[in-house]
């Protein structure tokens, strides 16, 4: 049986037979205008943008869901191509009982995942034919919840309650100030205060190790670092020139990148790749403040600066999910700063009307791109907007408040939790979202050792870290419902263990 889109990637053509540079694949729900995600990868964690851009070869990666797609492709400037309706990855999208009947679908199948829990998400394999073990459910039942976002990502469903602090890495940071997991969940990069400046983790089940230096180290203290959406680039933001150092990965390998062309012009803090890869964003220490390349391969391509600039120094910055929207945290009033991205071109929005209370250290949004968190020097401390087109409208404060200034915050994966690094005792804050309610959940037992200056959830929701001011300086939680099972032992691979 052929497919239409699978592992390789994917390369287009005009009508002239010259690759499709810089033309637009929009993906659909078969039959129908209703956009439908794709994938950037096999483990269908992270979503392409919609439309996606093809590269300078007219290329992109493309994996699908389980579900029927319609695809338009377009050329740069939106002028049609041509369009393929009712595709999927099994001839018509789903996984019926002649399938199974006539062992089109087996066991075997079943069992080395050739059929995937996305794939029987949405009852293409129903409770029938799983209670006659046509397939078996020892092969599919999975002790985790899922929930799928608005982005159409199928997410896991962890509870933060009782979490565990893990044992410390045998080799610890000296101050944790920077903290990311890779989308894939296998490493974790930490920024500490002197050389080698990074330490990055391959993790086992809840064990750390130390990977192997990388060869060109960069040239001072980091401010924050970043995995793109495809494990293969790490980039790490400093206070010494040249201020960015991008490395390739390959396996466990760091290989520094050329620099860029145009560096930035003074100190780099936050850090954070486009959800596509396209786009690398830094907050920097002067003006004009943010720093906005577009990556080609391995290189690295400054962009025009926004029209607007922000107030001052940027010491947050995050992508929207879809990549349409770029939030920046900043030390001067209105404290943060909010672009609208078309093409290559960043528009500035108009201000919330009710701003930050201070200080802008942090910025995160929500997966599903309707809320942004702002983390800032004074009370409340976190200011939480929720979005309606390009409006941001100011929720209601939770009633516990943060102990202190919010240094950096991150959502959970699956869209359920908000956690905070606070300045203060007990030196973090995890709040539950329902609705436009957030509350604030129970500290962990054993609390961090110091003032948080990072936070990271892992890409499954089952472990959080936190880089810290004080020994051990990186402290990661495991959550309480993964504790039996540690059902997602990459986000990347579900095992049964």
């Amino acid at each position: 049986m052929a497919h239409l889109l699978g592992v390789l990637k994917q390369r287009f053509f005009d009508a002239n037979g010259d690759p499709l540079v810089g033309g637009k694949l929009y993906s659909y729900a078969a039959g129908t205008s209703t956009p439908l995600a794709t994938y950037t990868d096999q483990g269908g964690l992270t979503p392409n943008a919609n439309p996606v851009i093809l590269d300078a070869n007219g290329e992109a990666s493309v994996w699908l869901g389980a579900s029927a797609y319609k695809f338009v492709v377009k050329d740069s400037t939106d002028v049609t191509q041509f369009t393929t309706d009712n595709v999927s990855y099994l001839n018509d999208g789903t996984v019926t009982t002649a399938k199974i009947a006539d062992s089109g679908v087996t066991t075997i199948k079943i069992a080395d995942d050739a059929v995937t829990t996305a794939k029987i998400a949405d009852d293409a394999v129903t409770s029938d034919q799983l209670a006659d073990s046509a397939v078996q459910l020892a092969h599919v039942q999975k002790k985790i919840r899922f929930v799928v976002g608005a982005d159409g990502n199928l997410r896991p469903l962890f509870g933060w309650s009782s979490p565990s602090k893990l044992s410390n890495p045998t080799n610890l940071p000296n101050f944790g100030l920077a903290a990311a997991w890779s989308p894939d969940g296998k490493f974790l990069g930490v920024g500490q205060l002197t050389s080698p400046y990074i330490l990055i983790y391959e993790r086992g089940r809840t064990t750390f190790l130390k990977v192997t230096d990388p060869g060109s180290l960069p040239a001072g203290t980091p401010r924050g670092v970043a995995w793109s959406p495809s494990g293969e680039f790490f980039a790490v933001g400093h206070l010494v020139s040249p201020y960015i150092t991008i490395y390739q990965r390959s396996g466990v390998t760091f290989t520094k990148l050329t620099n860029p062309a145009s560096l930035p012009g003074d100190a780099a803090r936050g850090v954070a790749w486009s959800k596509d890869g396209q786009f690398l964003a830094l907050g920097i220490d002067s003006s004009p403040y943010i720093n906005i390349y577009q990556r080609a391969g391995t290189t690295f391509t400054k962009l025009s600066d926004p029209a607007t600039l922000p107030a001052g120094v940027v010491n947050g910055v995050a992508f929207s999910y879809d990549g349409e929207f770029l939030a920046c945290a900043h030390a001067t009033t209105p404290f943060v700063t909010i672009y609208q991205r078309s093409g290559t071109t960043f528009t500035k929005l108009s201000n919330p009307a009710s701003l930050p209370a201070g200080a802008g250290n942090g910025v995160a949004w929500s997966p599903d791109g309707a809320y942004l968190a702002v983390g800032h020097n004074s009370s409340p401390y976190v200011t939480i907007y929720q979005r309606s087109g390009t409006t941001f409208t100011k929720l209601s404060d939770p009633a516990s408040l943060p102990a202190a200034a919010v240094t950096a915050l991150q959502w959970a994966p699956a869209g359920d939790y908000l956690a905070c690094a606070v300045d203060s005792t007990p030196f973090i804050a995890v709040y539950l979202q329902s609705g436009t309610t957030f509350t604030k959940q129970s500290d962990p037992a054993s609390l961090p050792a110091g003032a948080g200056n990072d936070i990271s959830w892992s890409p499954d929701g089952q472990f959080l870290a936190l880089g810290m001011d004080t020994t051990p300086f990186i402290q990661i939680y495991q959550t309480a419902s993964t504790l039996d099972t540690n059902a997602f032992f990459y986000s990347t691979e579900v095992t049964n263990v």
